[in-house]
C-alpha cells in the first residue's frame, strides 16, 4: 500500500472518531479521481465511519449509493431464481454477498456474484437446475469438464444468465467446499458446526457464524495474490463480534491458524481495537502448541484420484502423443484450456495421467515392452512466468525427474513391472509439502505447469 490508500484503510478501520480526521486529510491531499480501485472496496465502511460521527462526505456517499443501486440490481436479476433455488436446496450465503446480507447494508463493498455453498452431494442437482434456466458454466465447461475435473480440483464454479429486458447479469458462484484445501467431508462437518438459521428476501438460508466468516476472509485473502487487500474491511468489521475461544475452535476445523493470525496482525496495522491483540494471541498460541491440526507432510504420495466415469487409457502402439488441447478423459488436476492457449494448466498439486498396457502393445521389435520413455514439453514462454519454481516429475509412486526453470522439456524412462501394468504420471508443484497451516500451501488455485505435449513411447530392453 502507498501512503494514499494507508490513509484509506485507516479511515476505514479506525473508530469513527478517528475516520472523520482521516478522511479530511486525505480529501485535502489527493485528488479522488487518481485513488486506486481500494477506495472503491473501502468506500462504503469510511462513510458508515464519518456518518456515525456525526459528520458527511457527498463523494464518499455517493460510493455508498452506487454500490447498493448496482448490488441491488444485481440481487433482483437473480431474485426470483433465488426464491426457487432456496426452497429446492439447502444454501449457506457466503463471502460479500453474506457480509451485505448479515449487515443489512448493499452500499458497503461491490458485489460481484452471489455465492452459495451446497452440499458437494447436491452439485449436479444445483448445476442441472441452473442450466434448465438459462445460466452459462463460466468459459462454457461441459459438465464433463465440470464434474470429472473441476469439481475434483477446485471448490466452486461461476454461473451466469443475462436477466430479461434490463440486460442486467445475474452471476451465481456455486460453492460445493467452504475451504478448497480441505476435503469435501471436513467441509461438510463445518458447514454443520459453524452456521447458523438466518432470512434473506429470497427465503431461508444458513449464514456463517462471525468466527467463521472471518476465517474465511482470512484463507481467501492469501489465496488472491494480488495484493488488492479487499477482504480488510469486511473482516475488520467483523472484529467486535469475534470471541477468541470461537476464532481458535474455527481455525482448528479450518486449519486457518497462519492466515487468521496473518489478518489479524494486517489489521493490527491500521487499527488500534484492543480486541485485535487478543485475538491474534489466543490464536497464534493455540497454533504454536501444535493443537492447530497443521498436516505434517507426508513423502508418501497420496493414492490415485481417478475420474469416476473412465478408466485407465490403454496403451496398444509403441508411441502415443497427448496433445495439450486434446480431451484428457484419463487424468485429473489438468485444467479447462483457456481460450487461445496452445497448452493445457496443470494445477497444484499434482496433474496425474494414467495408463494400462495393453496386451497388444509392442514395441518396434514386437517384443513385449518392458520400458516407458516419457518426454514432457511445456510451453517457454507461460512456464517462464508461471509461479512454480521447478516441477517434480513422478511415476509409480517414484520420483524420476525434475523440471527447472531452465528447461522446458524432459525425458524420462521408467520400467514396468511385471504386476503392475498401469503408469501413474505425477508432476508436483512447489507448495505440496507445506503443512496446511503455513499460508503458502492455501494458494489452492495455483497454476503450477503450462503443459503441451506429453509423448509416450514403449521400449523393451
Amino acid at each position: 500500500m502507498d501512503e494514499s490508500e494507508r490513509l484509506i484503510a485507516r479511515a476505514a478501520l479506525g473508530s469513527p472518531a478517528e475516520a472523520v480526521g482521516l478522511w479530511q486529510q486525505w480529501r485535502e491531499t489527493y485528488d479522488p479521481a487518481t485513488a486506486s480501485d481500494l477506495l472503491v472496496w473501502a468506500g462504503g465502511y469510511v462513510h458508515r465511519n464519518i456518518v456515525a460521527a456525526g459528520s458527511r462526505d457527498e463523494y464518499l456517499a455517493g460510493i455508498a449509493r452506487y454500490n447498493w443501486v448496482a448490488n441491488q440490481r444485481q440481487l433482483l436479476a437473480a431474485h426470483d431464481d433465488l426464491v426457487e433455488l432456496a426452497a429446492l436446496h439447502p444454501l449457506v450465503t457466503l463471502k460479500s454477498f453474506d457480509a451485505s446480507r448479515a449487515d443489512g447494508a448493499l452500499s458497503l463493498r461491490p458485489v460481484a456474484d452471489i455465492d452459495l455453498y451446497v452440499d458437494a452431494r447436491r452439485v449436479e442437482r444445483v448445476v442441472g437446475w441452473l442450466r434448465e434456466r438459462g445460466y452459462r458454466a463460466l468459459l462454457d465447461v461441459s459438465d464433463f469438464e465440470l464434474f470429472e475435473r473441476i469439481v475434483p480440483l477446485r471448490g466452486s464454479w461461476n454461473f451466469t444468465r443475462t436477466a430479461g429486458e434490463t440486460g442486467v447479469e445475474a452471476g451465481i458462484d456455486v460453492h460445493w467446499k467452504l475451504f478448497d484445501a480441505l476435503t469435501v467431508p471436513v467441509n461438510r462437518r463445518f458447514a454443520r458446526r459453524w452456521t447458523i438459521p438466518a432470512d434473506a428476501s429470497f427465503g431461508a438460508l444458513r449464514a456463517l457464524t462471525p468466527e467463521a466468516r472471518f476465517a474465511l476472509l482470512a484463507v481467501q485473502r492469501l489465496a488472491q495474490q494480488d495484493d488488492k487487500e479487499t477482504a480488510l474491511f469486511d473482516a475488520g468489521h467483523l472484529v467486535g463480534e469475534l470471541t477468541p475461544q470461537k476464532l481458535v475452535a474455527v481455525a482448528r476445523a479450518s486449519r486457518s491458524h497462519a492466515s487468521v493470525v496473518t489478518l489479524l496482525e494486517r489489521l493490527g496495522e491500521f487499527s488500534s481495537s484492543p480486541r485485535i491483540a487478543e485475538l491474534r494471541e489466543a490464536v497464534f498460541d493455540d497454533m504454536q502448541t501444535g493443537r492447530g491440526g497443521a498436516n505434517r507432510y507426508e513423502a508418501r504420495l497420496p493414492p490415485v484420484d481417478m475420474p469416476r466415469r473412465t478408466g485407465a487409457m490403454p496403451l496398444t502402439s509403441s508411441e502415443t502423443v497427448i496433445a495439450a488441447r486434446d480431451d484428457l478423459p484419463f487424468g485429473t488436476r489438468w485444467f479447462h484450456v483457456f481460450p487461445g492457449d496452445t497448452w493445457r494448466w496443470t494445477m497444484v498439486s499434482e496433474a496425474r495421467l494414467v495408463f494400462g498396457v495393453g496386451a497388444d502393445a509392442h514395441a518396434t521389435n514386437d517384443a513385449e515392452p518392458t520400458a516407458a520413455n516419457f518426454t514432457i514439453r511445456l510451453n517457454q514462454q507461460a512456464w517462464a512466468v508461471c509461479s512454480a519454481q521447478h516441477l517434480d516429475v513422478v511415476c509409480n509412486g517414484q520420483l524420476v525427474g525434475n523440471i527447472t526453470k531452465d528447461i522446458t522439456e524432459l525425458t524420462v524412462t521408467v520400467p514396468l513391472g511385471r504386476r503392475r501394468r498401469t503408469l501413474d504420471l505425477r508432476i508436483r508443484g512447489t507448495g505440496a509439502d507445506l503443512p496446511a497451516s503455513d499460508p503458502r500451501s492455501l494458494v489452492f488455485n495455483r497454476i503450477v505447469a503450462p503443459v503441451e505435449e506429453i509423448r509416450i513411447s514403449l521400449t523393451s530392453r
